[in-house]
């Protein structure tokens, strides 16, 4: 593989002495593959069904009990509205000083090109996230 094809969408070879990991896994080996009329359809087996039926299911509840849905949705936008965004701006002002308590941190100076320092970074706060291996799933 040449360096423009690696640059262009395929994997990248590694910078450091590597070994290939032998796995048996496979990529969507737990999709379902079926056609609907003329499109085919590939999705994800439980994420799917999961999602499907708790959808179906509350369509179904909000259609067969209208009553009983009419007043819980009324209780509940009014109740959302009224306490939800106390906890979406509290959230967001602490992922803010968060992030600020990062910069001025020792952390703060981490570079997530530089593999020494990132996983110094990681294990010191325990996020794995940053490792830069991670960082090329995200």
């Amino acid at each position: 593989m040449s360096e423009s094809e690696s640059l262009s969408g395929g994997v990248r070879p590694p910078e450091g002495k590597a070994e290939i990991i032998e796995t048996n896994y496979r990529v969507g080996a737990q999709n379902v593959k079926t056609r609907l009329g003329r499109w085919g359809m590939d999705f994800h087996n439980p994420v799917f069904i999961v999602s499907a039926v708790a959808v179906v299911l509350f369509v179904a509840y909000a259609l067969v009990f209208q009553d009983q849905a009419s007043s819980f949705f009324g209780w509940l936008r009014p109740a959302l509205t009224s306490t939800f965004d106390a906890f979406f701006l509290w959230s967001a002002n602490i992922f803010v000083l968060f992030c600020l308590a990062l910069v001025v941190s020792p952390w703060g100076g981490c570079a997530l090109a530089d593999p020494r320092r990132s996983r110094i970074l990681a294990m010191s706060l325990g996020l794995p996230c940053c490792l830069p291996r991670e960082w090329a799933l995200v």
